[in-house]
């Protein structure tokens, strides 16, 4: 599989606070990430970093943060043809009909050249349509293939919950 991007001993710090530090991982084309951590331990940022960098082709990312945007945006943005999502909380403040209906079209307008990572607190609304998860810690990026952790016994938020401990 081809990665999309790969970052390796990422730093990022705010003043004299480090935010992330060496964080290593890639993107492969096709997926869907999970993106997942604490409150204030750097999602947004790695997901600002991400947008950033360059990719081996000249082809525009799409980044949606949380708040601002209502489902008209949301919608419009997931219509186009990129290559690489980011999405910041993409359900927050959505009815249920709605995030049954925004998890129907993230999963019937991707292919295996698009790949999303979708930084969410949300796990339980997202859990069914991860491939993969990365979870984000103060120290470490941990990263798991959805159906492996599944395989073994395990939800993604029980997988989480340990990690993040």
């Amino acid at each position: 599989m081809n990665d999309l991007l790969v970052v390796e001993n990422l730093c990022k710090s705010y003043g004299n606070k480090p935010v992330l530090s060496n964080i290593s991982f890639a993107l492969p084309k096709g997926r869907i990430i999970g993106l997942l951590g604490e409150n204030g331990v750097g999602k947004t940022t790695l997901l600002r970093l991400c947008k950033d960098f360059e990719l081996d082709y000249a082809s525009p990312i799409k980044r949606l943060s949380k708040g601002n945007q209502d489902r008209v945006c949301l919608m419009l943005s997931l219509s186009r043809r990129v290559p690489l999502y980011l999405l910041d909380e993409p359900m927050a403040g959505f009815d249920p009909k709605f995030k049954r209906d925004l998890v129907k079209t993230i999963l019937s307008n991707t292919d295996e050249e698009v790949t999303l990572i979708i930084a969410s607190h949300l796990l339980r609304d997202l859990e069914s349509i991860f491939d993969e998860i990365a979870i984000l810690t103060r120290e470490r990026i941990v990263t798991a293939v959805s159906d492996d952790v599944r395989d073994s016994g395990k939800s993604l938020e029980d997988f989480y919950m340990e990690v993040a401990e």
